[in-house]
């Protein structure tokens, strides 16, 4: 039996939905958790702050697998996690599209002067002209940071004819091709 440390606000979404062979413990408190810690193997404790999360794997002798949520993982002990050659998985692309799809938003809300057609909208005015009369069609965008989120960023802009230049944090650089064909991402590193 696999003994899997898991924050009780998941029980809903997991219950009845576990492989056979795990056995569940759901923790409600940071002092629980810390109390289970001896007994994993598993953990996904989402959401619990850094310092607890830390403390956990520091206890937690047995544990083989820790995963989170969250695409970055640098608020976590990695170098213990590596000497005890524990598994780490994360959310690393679960939320790239709708993150995406936000950062396009606000651009387009700045080129296209959106909150100017919203306040019009408000005092029931009909704008004799737009606004925002920028395109994002030939503009050249810088996106930072090249991972899954910035990587469908850049390709949505290419969509709407951008010329885009994505750069990552490290060695390298990511860059996608200035032309307006099909979105091709070269270079990115998760």
């Amino acid at each position: 039996m696999t003994v899997a440390v898991i924050n009780a606000q998941s029980r809903p979404l997991l219950e009845g939905r576990l492989p056979d062979g795990v056995q569940p413990l759901w923790f409600e408190s940071d002092s629980q958790l810390l109390e289970l810690a001896p007994q994993a193997q598993v953990a996904w404790l989402d959401p619990v702050a850094p310092a607890v999360a830390a403390e956990f794997i520091e206890a937690a002798e047995r544990l083989a697998w820790y995963t989170a949520l969250s695409s970055g993982v640098d608020w976590l002990p990695l170098r213990v996690l590596s000497e005890r050659g524990i598994r780490l998985t994360n959310g690393s692309g679960i939320h790239a599209q709708s993150v995406a799809e936000y950062a396009l938003m606000g651009m387009l809300t700045v080129a296209k002067g959106w909150r100017e057609v919203v306040r019009a909208q408000d005092r029931h005015e009909w704008l004799m002209e737009p606004p925002g009369k920028r395109e994002l069609l030939g503009s050249k965008v810088l996106v930072v940071g090249s991972g899954e989120i910035g990587g469908r960023i850049g390709e949505m802009l290419r969509v709407f004819g951008a010329e885009v230049t994505g750069v990552r944090r490290g060695r390298g650089r990511a860059s996608w091709a200035p032309t307006r064909g099909g979105p091709s991402l070269a270079g990115s590193t998760g």
